[in-house]
This record gives structure tokens, sequence and C-alpha cells, in this order.
């Protein structure tokens, strides 16, 4: 079995800002960021960063555990 996500937000940063965007890097239990480049139909040479948030669905079966 996988674990189940459910997407809470997204974002776009410039290229350029992302390294010093706190909420990309905060640091959560069950929080899952996807990066990827935000690519223009044009073909140009992206200048963006799309930021897809999502949180662990926790399982009644399967409750979700923080490392120790």
């Amino acid at each position: 079995g996988g674990l189940t996500y459910r997407v809470t937000g997204w974002d776009k940063y410039a290229k350029t800002a992302i390294g010093t965007a706190a909420g990309v890097w905060a640091s959560k239990p069950g929080r899952l960021v996807v990066i990827t480049c935000l690519q223009l139909p044009s073909g140009e040479e992206p200048v963006d960063n799309l930021v897809i948030t999502g949180q662990l669905v926790e399982d009644a079966r399967r409750p979700f555990q923080t490392a120790a």
C-alpha cells in the first residue's frame, strides 16, 4: 500500500527567489512539496517554478508517525 496525500495549495515563485522563500522550505510532519519548472507554451526558457503542497491523509488503520 502507498501513502495518500491531499493537495493543500500551490504557488508560483521566480526561480531567483525560491531559494529564500521560507514557506517552501518549512518543515511540517506529513507535508509533501513538489517543485517543478513552469513551462511556457512559447517554448521560452522558464523563469518561474510551480510549487504544489500536499498533506498526508491519515488513515485510522495506519496513523502517521513522526520520526523520533
